[in-house]
């Protein structure tokens, strides 16, 4: 019916955008590449990021010293190659035709890798899935700081293979890779072919721990000064208080003050080993509880 459906914002421009031109499963919007720089944005159709919002990438490009405005762009003839012009209201534009050569280099950089958790991670090793065979390569590990480290270098149709993410040491929240390409050395209208990589990450989660306490749990007992406390049935009513924290499944303090140590953890497993038989009016429930934590 001709209307147009408007969705979210998908680049933002130093100027607006006065043409487009479509192929295949792209689209060339007549952008400007940068403040001052004539060019063309390219907008990938493939798969919505989300519901009309699509990814893009600078494209072609003509670096010059003066403000231009790009305003159209179009395909010569029935060719795959480009054409843009710009204008100026001050000094004249000019009409540009995409080369068949690459630029000398380009870098692709990820966004932050953090499979979905705030937990830390331990980034191990990377692989690169390119076929170099008219063309280099460096990978860069980045980390949250934005320093950015030389993890592997490939020249031209050397062999890629995993390499380990030796920089930054030690955990991360998130990291970020830069892969740089370069051309032919030879051949400027070649270069290599990047079809993706593969990140291998361990948790760095603090382990969880059991340890196990011997508990002494008698009608009565006797503290460090010598001090007896308790009463007929104190060992039973220990025994139930503690059965019912463990029901609950709710973490409990933990505080060993044989070494001073207090930290947070539940209740794994209760065994109660019965020491003392019946005599006369004693009912002679009493003995060791072996009580298992689990260190959260």
């Amino acid at each position: 019916d001709g209307s147009i459906g408007y969705g979210p914002l998908i680049v933002e421009t130093s100027q607006p955008v006065y043409d487009f031109a479509g192929r295949d499963r792209f689209v060339w919007a007549a952008t400007g590449i940068g403040a001052l720089d004539a060019g063309l944005t390219r907008i990938d159709l493939t798969q919505e990021i989300e519901t009309l919002r699509f990814a893009y990438a600078n494209d072609l490009v003509f670096t010059q010293t003066a403000e231009h405005y790009t305003t159209a762009v179009a395909f010569i003839g029935v060719t795959n190659q480009l054409s843009f012009t710009t204008a100026h209201e001050v000094t004249d534009g000019a009409i540009y035709f995409e080369s068949t050569n690459l630029v000398s280099s380009g870098y692709i950089t990820t966004g932050a890798i953090r499979y979905g958790t705030l937990e830390n991670k331990v980034y191990k090793n990377i692989k690169a899935l390119i076929d170099n065979t008219n063309g280099g390569l460096i990978i860069e590990s980045i980390d949250s700081s934005n320093q950015a480290y030389i993890i592997g270098n490939f020249a031209q149709g050397d062999f890629t293979p995993e390499v380990n993410v030796s920089y930054p040491s030690g955990s991360q929240e998130y990291m970020s890779f830069k892969f740089t390409l370069s051309r032919n050395t030879s051949d400027s209208t070649k270069g290599p072919l990047f079809k993706g990589y593969q990140l291998k990450s361990l948790p760095a989660i603090p382990r969880q721990r059991l340890i196990q306490y011997p508990l002494a749990c008698y009608d009565r007992e006797m503290d460090t000064f010598g001090v007896q406390a308790g009463y007929e049935g104190a060992a039973y009513d220990k025994l139930k208080a503690l059965e019912t924290i463990e029901n609950a499944g709710d973490t409990i303090k933990i505080e060993d003050f044989r070494n001073d140590e207090s930290y947070l953890g539940l209740i794994e497993q209760m065994q109660f080993i019965n020491r003392t038989p019946t005599d006369k009016r004693y009912s002679g429930f009493g003995g060791i509880l072996l009580l298992t934590i689990r260190t959260i």
